[in-house]
């Protein structure tokens, strides 16, 4: 289950490398107003999501076929 945490201090420390994402409007909507809600910073939020999803990632073979 996914639990919304704030970062802590040594996260945030390393969390120092700007990366610029386009959201679809209806996700970049639900998360700000998520971070309205708990008090939680919208970055806090994208990042523990991407943690979360990356632990739990599955990644299928998609090399193309030997001809």
């Amino acid at each position: 289950m996914f639990k919304i945490q704030k970062l802590d201090k040594v996260s945030k420390q390393n969390a120092n490398i700007p990366r610029t994402i386009r959201f679809p409007e209806d996700l970049f909507n639900d998360y700000n107003k998520l971070a309205q809600d708990t008090g939680v910073s919208f970055n806090s939020l994208v990042l523990s999501a991407m943690r979360y999803a990356y632990k739990d990632l599955q990644v299928e073979d998609v090399s193309k076929p030997k001809k």
